[in-house]
């Protein structure tokens, strides 16, 4: 083989071998490296909530987790019986430990889930001891019609264990010209057991879509998140998964 071929290889094997850290080093850049994260980036997550004082605590075992991974670890918690949720960035005080304010009301069920961009960590239920029988009914109404749009969930039968598609649908815009930023997808089990934040780039389209994977069969609840032409917005909504014998048209 000749110099120059060998210098090229070898240059080749770098730039691999760079990209290659870059990815593992950077969450939800790649599905692939999302997967990667939540295997072996956390071992093992504490949580240490109380309803006395709105001071609550976290135990994350990780021998990989550094600075710039920790900021950007999040707390999401909801409860099943509302349509709100919090969003909260802990703050590491160090020893795998971690503090973040929150009043959590006694005797009330909440699901929490820890998680990275893209990533979850860690999920978690709290006071949920009584509520397990409680009856969720999934949407009946999936087209919302606001003052500056009008939007249409769609989507076939849901499967568990399957790459199901989930598309948002815009018409009727009040301005001409539309676009969409921040788009993020939230998805947890009504039970509280499995968490995932979907993204999708920005861009002026009219149907985004997104791929998920329902772990199991049951309710699971979205929140749809994005701006239109800077104002935020938010619709949420409540799906039933169920394994159908017949094939999905």
């Amino acid at each position: 083989m000749k110099k120059s071929n060998i210098y090229v290889l070898c240059i080749g094997l770098i730039l691999l071998a760079f990209i290659a850290k870059y990815m593992y080093l950077t969450p939800g850049k790649l599905e692939q490296n999302q997967q990667v994260l939540s295997k072996s980036v956390v071992e093992d997550v504490k949580w240490g909530l109380n309803t006395k004082i709105d001071k609550q605590s976290l135990k994350i075992k990780s021998k990989q987790l550094n600075e710039e991974l920790r900021d950007q670890l999040k707390v999401f918690i909801t409860s099943k019986n509302t349509d709100k949720f919090t969003i909260i960035q802990p703050e590491y005080i160090g020893n795998d430990e971690y503090t973040f304010h929150y009043n959590f009301k006694n005797n009330k069920p909440y699901n929490l889930a820890l998680f990275l961009e893209g990533t979850t960590l860690s999920t978690f239920t709290y006071q949920n001891e009584n509520n397990q029988n409680d009856l969720i009914f999934p949407s009946t109404i999936l087209t919302n019609k606001r003052s500056d749009y009008t939007i249409s969930l769609i989507f076939g039968a849901l499967n568990p264990k399957m790459n199901e598609k989930l598309t948002f649908h815009f018409t009727n815009f009040k301005a001409i010209n539309h676009e969409f930023t921040k788009q993020h997808l939230y998805i947890m089990n009504m039970d509280g057991s499995s968490f995932q934040q979907l993204t999708v780039p920005d861009a002026n389209k009219t149907d985004y879509r997104f791929t998920y994977q329902f772990p199991n069969e049951g309710n699971y609840k979205l929140w749809y998140l994005f701006a239109l032409n800077g104002k935020n917005e938010k619709l949420s909504y409540i799906l039933n998964v169920d394994q159908k014998e017949n094939k999905k048209e």
